[in-house]
């Protein structure tokens, strides 16, 4: 059974830094250009800017996070958004 989109858009959901916590709250949806770090996960501690959001699996592509498949060719590791920190929000197009 497909879930909604307002329940999907909840999935995105992640965790922000404490130095943001003031301004954003304790979780925000990540969106495009946003800055993250992994905390869990193989690639824990890595950090980079929001190239891709899945909004149908609730995952998110990771500038230079990237995996290589058996035919040696590299694409990007989509890690689920509840595995990762806001640390810093993109900026708005228009502002």
């Amino acid at each position: 059974m497909m879930n909604s989109i307002h329940k999907r858009s909840k999935m995105l959901n992640v965790n922000v830094s404490k130095e943001l916590r003031e301004k954003l709250g304790r979780t925000v949806r990540v969106r495009l250009g946003d800055e993250v770090k992994i905390v869990r996960g193989d690639h824990k501690g890595k950090q980079g800017k929001v190239i891709s959001v899945d909004t149908k699996t609730g995952r998110i592509a990771i500038e230079g996070i990237n995996v290589k498949t058996a035919s040696n060719k590299e694409v990007n590791l989509y890690i689920h958004a509840s595995n990762v920190m806001l640390i810093k929000r993109g900026e708005k197009d228009g502002q």
